[in-house]
């Protein structure tokens, strides 16, 4: 009878250890249900690490695991990796003992636990007294773990009553970084000819040794200049720090974790040093083989927060049958979330994607915090976890929690990060798990963690923006439809003002507004429309003030202007904030400013006659990629009777009647009948290139230009020089619209090129007449004075032959 009464506590202890590991946010201990799954090897090789503070292992077996072969290779890498760690009685267990023996199997999740969660091991200690007598290591015998822990792992192992991933040391000893010497390597390079800590970490915090190892590592003598010798005051000490991470900030495949904590190595912090150090090492490849990038590549998974008074470690003696239900008879179905399946999952997000995901914020009202005026980490709220923060309030349904703004290093934006995730992972939506695991990836600015996990939580929570009013925009009465369009038709009036210094176009309104609310944009556009330059504009303003100089500086001509709309012009400050609703409704009332439209009066009824949108004909120009005919020959009673041109189709106008003039004095020849079916684009035949024999120009459908060759031909011949990357000879849609590409992209840097035909290749491409005509007319524009030079030449070799 005390037989069978032992084996159930036995039991009731063992099941209350499973739910211990369950309690880990690691895929791995997830998924334990039983003393065999236990066994099969991925959750005591991940407990291991964190034992160890290393990456998770990447060389055992984590799926199908259906063979004692795979059981024992992963219990063999469990044993490896601990046996220096462990107490006498348990050294000499071996990977065989552990798959077989259930007993031997949890005396090593004992050890584990009592290393980990000492107070919660107290507690299971004294509530199984009977068990714990019998297997618990002799108390007076010092394991080879109690000899080491004091030397090489500090602090960490003292009574917690949780791991605190926040406080846990990233680093092994203390100046090694994940089993590195940091010392050892730079005395080897001679970096570093001191003998203390404080040398070298006073010589850190100069910026001083971080300014050598760099050049040293270059191979040049002084590849970061101006550095200091000796500074004395902090202002030197901190300039030499940020010209040493200015420089490292220039390299891509840099890690970005230490970019930008300039301060707490000034402040001496020696978690930062030493870490940025490693950084540095691992990037220039002098980290010992097996201890180099991968290593820090695969650290995603952070260490787990495992609470004392979680409910599943409750110890309840009074009620048997409440201990029962600890027992995990289903666990989660967590397949995705292996993680060799997906260890960093890159999730793909188009640019279409974006704007879904960027106009999904706005209607969150979120939309001013994508904004980013000053360019820097702190104000960067995608990487800093302002945003996932506000999301994962909007989720919670208890407002904002968002601890740290305008983070100031980037331990606070880590917190920041981590605070999203655990609501994320608590409300379990499906949201892969690779994505809320490694909060570098955020803080690096990576695309794909960012976006990815931006898109998984639009999905996850389709019903978010319930709460939200149904206006998008408090300041803007409009619907999202309506918003769209009014976003497009701004994109387009900005574009026909000249005033974007870009080399592409940009694809949506989205992208200019980081050049609207740093104010140069705005300044540059303002002195378009009222044609006067805007000038003291700060072109790369750095704080704040100097970017709300800048926006005042393009409203103060604005607020004396009777013809121009008020309700805007005085909100420089919403602007800073990157207040969508004010940005549009400013831009809106300046586009019906410049096309001569009374301005609203002020009150409730401001927007009552809805959104402008430009004039008609440049709804039609704003579609540069649709599939509309752009009718270049208006008849004089169709452009009285709208008397709704706007500047671009005047623009257009002007440059077709103008260029159609050119024409017809070059027509003046004999030759110019030479080809009736040119209609008027004789000057083809005077450049000498190839033109297909049965060209014409006249026809609605001309399938000649479709490939590109022939416009590259053209442009290459006024150009004087070969278009690289063309493809000769296409017969894809995918290579005419490469080849097309090409041609569009010289087309749309020359100042005189229009908007509305900036991406037309694909009507191009499907032969549409009128397109096609229109940038003929605009290539002559461009290149005139080339066109009657190359006529003047072509007319003479006519009359010598």
């Amino acid at each position: 009878m005390a037989s069978l009464q032992l084996q159930e506590t036995i039991e009731t202890e063992h099941r209350i250890l499973l739910d211990w590991v369950n309690s880990i946010n690691l895929p791995s201990c997830l998924l334990v249900s039983s003393s065999a799954t236990l066994r099969q090897g991925p959750a005591l090789n991940d407990i291991a690490s964190l034992i160890l503070n290393q990456a998770l292992p990447q060389n055992i077996y984590r799926e199908n695991i259906d063979t004692d072969h795979k059981i024992l290779h992963n219990l063999k890498n469990l044993i490896k990796e601990i046996s220096s760690l462990l107490p006498n009685n348990l050294s000499r267990l071996t990977a065989r003992d552990l798959m077989t023996d259930d007993t031997k199997l949890f005396l090593i999740l004992r050890w584990m636990v009592k290393i980990l969660d000492f107070p919660f091991y107290q507690k299971l200690k004294s509530s199984f007294a009977q068990i714990y007598a019998k297997v618990d290591p002799i108390r007076k015998e010092e394991s080879k773990f109690e000899k080491i822990k004091g030397a090489s792992m500090g602090n960490i192992l003292e009574n917690t009553a949780r791991v605190r991933s926040s406080e846990m040391s990233e680093f092994g000893g203390t100046l090694a970084v994940k089993g590195v010497d940091i010392i050892r390597i730079l005395k080897d390079i001679h970096v570093f000819t001191g003998k203390s800590q404080e040398e070298f970490i006073s010589l850190c915090e100069t910026g001083e040794l971080l300014a050598v190892l760099i050049n040293v590592l270059e191979g040049k003598d002084e590849k970061i200049k101006g550095i200091l010798k000796k500074p004395k005051t902090a202002t030197a000490k901190s300039a030499n720090i940020v010209k040493v991470l200015k420089y490292l900030r220039a390299f891509p495949k840099m890690s970005g974790t230490f970019m930008w904590s300039d301060k707490e190595i000034a402040d001496g912090n020696i978690e930062v040093i030493k870490g940025l150090i490693y950084d540095i090492l691992t990037f220039y490849k002098k980290i010992p083989k097996g201890k180099g990038s991968s290593v820090q590549r695969n650290s995603a998974i952070a260490s787990p927060a495992l609470e004392m008074n979680s409910p599943k470690l409750l110890i309840q003696k009074s009620s048997p049958k409440r201990q029962t239900k600890a027992r995990i008879s289903e666990p989660k179905e967590y397949k995705e979330t292996y993680t060799e399946e997906m260890p960093e999952r890159n999730v793909e997000v188009s640019e279409e994607s974006k704007d879904r995901i960027s106009e999904w914020l706005i209607a969150l009202d979120l939309g001013h915090l994508m904004v980013n005026p000053t360019g820097d980490f702190n104000g960067d709220n995608l990487r800093n976890g302002v945003i996932f923060c506000e999301l994962a309030g909007l989720i919670e349904g208890r407002g904002s929690l968002v601890k740290y703004y305008n983070p100031k290093s980037v331990i606070e934006a880590r917190e920041n990060i981590e605070i999203s995730f655990t609501v994320l992972r608590e409300h379990d939506r499906g949201v892969p798990v690779s994505l809320l695991s490694n909060p570098n990836r955020i803080i690096r600015g990576e695309t794909e963690a960012i976006w990815g996990l931006l898109c998984h939580i639009m999905l996850a929570y389709p019903t978010l923006s319930a709460a939200i009013p149904k206006i998008v925009f408090k300041d803007l009465p409009y619907s999202a439809d309506e918003i769209r369009e009014l976003q497009e038709s701004l994109l387009a009036f900005i574009l026909s003002k000249g005033v974007l210094d870009r080399s592409r176009i940009p694809d949506s309104f989205q992208e200019l507004l980081p050049d609207i609310v740093s104010g140069v944009l705005l300044c540059d556009l303002v002195g378009r429309v009222i044609d006067k330059p805007i000038t003291g504009v700060f072109r790369s303003p750095t704080t704040q003030a100097l970017a709300l100089s800048n926006v005042k500086k393009a409203l103060t001509p604005l607020q004396s202007i009777r013809k121009m709309g008020m309700k805007y012009v005085w909100l420089d400050e919403e602007i800073l904030k990157g207040n969508y609703g004010v940005i549009l409704g400013l831009l809106e009332d300046l586009h019906r400013f410049s096309d001569g439209v009374p301005p609203r009066q002020r009150g409730e009824n401001y927007h009552k006659d809805g959104p402008y949108f430009g004039r008609p004909l440049a709804g039609i120009l704003r579609q540069g990629k649709s599939h509309q005919k752009l009718n270049i020959s208006l008849s004089s009673e169709v452009h009285e009777k709208q008397n709704q041109s706007t500047a671009g189709s005047r623009a257009l106008v002007h440059s077709s009647s103008t260029a159609m003039a050119d024409l017809k004095s070059l027509e003046a020849t004999p030759q110019a009948e030479s080809n009736p079916y040119l209609q008027g684009f004789n000057w083809l035949v005077h450049i000498e290139i190839e033109l297909p024999v049965n060209l014409n120009l006249t026809q609605d459908v001309i399938l000649d230009f479709k490939t590109g060759e022939l416009f590259s031909d053209i442009i290459e011949k006024l150009e004087r020089s070969k278009i690289p990357g063309l493809h000769p000879k296409v017969t894809t849609q995918a290579g005419c619209l490469h080849n097309l590409s090409k041609v569009f992209g010289i087309l749309r840097n020359k100042p005189g090129f229009p908007s509305y035909l900036c991406f037309v290749e694909e009507d191009v491409y499907r032969g549409d007449g009128e397109i096609i005509r229109a940038v003929l007319n605009e290539i002559y524009k461009i290149y005139r004075r080339t066109i009657l030079s190359m006529k003047s030449f072509y007319m003479k070799k006519l009359a010598l032959d």
